[in-house]
């Protein structure tokens, strides 16, 4: 394995298990963003405004949106940062880190709770797919997961999910 390889893996254990929480930066970035004017949304609504064809170009905009991709510890300090200054945010769940009745407080005060898909990346390492051709070919099968997964998370949550966020698996810089 290359240096540059290691250098790579190291940062992300450093970023995902060591680094010290910046709850408070991330309080005072929101905090100046709203002094400066930001007109703050969540991916639907900032999406409700791009639909509408209700872009400002004069106006400045902040969206807030979270991964949920391993614990949701620190997310979970966000959103609490975000409700005290009556902020709205996405919040996207793969099906490993789900969390339910979080999901629908989270809608309940007015932010979005939804889907963080990785049915691409989760078909290639099943069916050992390792090229865009072989994965071209199961985009049915791919899209047919998709579906019942975001059916089913919708039936058991009772959210609406409008908006989906793609995981950024490592498998897909490979594919």
């Amino acid at each position: 394995m290359g240096a540059s390889k290691l250098t790579k893996y190291r940062n992300r254990l450093y970023a995902d298990f060591f680094m010290p929480p910046r709850f408070t930066t991330y309080e005072a970035m929101l905090s100046a963003a709203l002094h400066c004017g930001y007109e703050v949304h969540n991916v639907s609504s900032f999406w409700r405004l791009v639909s509408a064809s209700m872009i400002n170009p004069k106006t400045r905009y902040l969206i807030l949106r979270h991964d949920i991709d391993t614990d949701r510890g620190a997310v979970e300090e966000f959103w609490k940062i975000e409700n005290k200054l009556g902020l709205k945010a996405s919040y996207y769940f793969r099906l490993s880190t789900l969390d339910i009745p979080w999901m629908q407080q989270i809608e309940q005060c007015g932010s979005e709770a939804s889907y963080h898909y990785e049915e691409i990346s989760t078909v290639a390492k099943e069916k050992a797919l390792k090229d865009t051709e072989s994965i071209q070919r199961e985009m049915a099968f791919i899209r047919e997961r998709f579906k019942l997964n975001l059916e089913s998370l919708r039936a058991r949550s009772g959210l609406p999910m409008t908006t989906v966020a793609s995981h950024g698996d490592f498998i897909n810089r490979r594919i």
